[in-house]
């Protein structure tokens, strides 16, 4: 049971005070065990200060977020955001993210690949192979141009999920076969590389969810996916 003392946020566990955390030192409260209560002196003071709550599963899928209206009060950022939907602005921020994340892709199987070359010639060829590939995605992506996100939106889907499967494909070699990882799954997957992967995104899910919300954006009017 999460309550307030004073100034603090006091965790007690079988009528146990087990931590005692001054409101001042958070930046955010996860809720992520089952059978967790919160009183509403605590949210109330998290909310006065910015501070949000977030609920997670199990396996770490963000399913609720509580915060205060006052951190979401950005109209005009919105508006612009909507706006910027429909014409070139979309199109760059769109093309960013999707190059962004290619690029991160092969540099990390460049970094795989490194400690491979004396030792997995083979290995070290097929992961600098797929990393060259990627980058000529890469390079295509950053060289569409258009208008609306509607020009451009199914070569870019189609471009991160080719970058996706040469990216998974190395990844898979290089795991041990009794880990039996089938390649990347989504959730419900109950292998330990997946779970893992999935656990850890949706922490980040709820870090992003966040920082989108306190910035003022609106999270689900996406850029390269459509709304939803």
């Amino acid at each position: 049971r999460l309550g307030k003392r004073s100034e603090r946020l006091v965790v007690r566990e079988g009528g146990r005070v087990t931590a005692e955390i001054p409101f001042a030192d958070l930046e955010q409260v996860t809720l992520a065990a089952p059978g967790v209560t919160i009183s509403t002196d605590a949210l109330c003071r998290l909310g006065d200060l910015g501070i949000p709550v977030t609920v997670l599963t199990g396996a770490g899928r963000p399913v609720a977020r509580l915060s205060s209206p006052g951190m979401v009060g950005t109209v005009v950022t919105r508006r612009a955001q909507m706006a910027a939907a429909d014409d070139g602005r979309g199109v760059a921020v769109a093309v960013a993210f999707v190059s962004g994340k290619m690029r991160n892709q092969a540099a990390v199987l460049k970094y795989f690949a490194k400690s491979r070359r004396r030792t997995d010639a083979t290995a070290y060829e097929a992961l600098h192979a797929a990393a060259r590939e990627i980058m000529a995605s890469v390079r295509y992506v950053e060289s569409l141009r258009g208008s609306s996100l509607s020009e451009v939106r199914e070569e870019l889907l189609s471009s991160e999920a080719r970058a996706s499967r040469l990216y998974w494909e190395r990844v898979a070699a290089l795991l041990p076969g009794r880990l039996g990882f089938p390649g990347r799954r989504y959730p419900g997957a109950t292998d330990p590389v997946n779970a893992c992967l999935n656990y850890g995104y949706g922490i980040l899910y709820h870090e992003a969810w966040g920082a989108l919300l306190f910035a003022g954006l609106e999270p689900f009017a996406g850029f390269v996916h459509v709304d939803r």
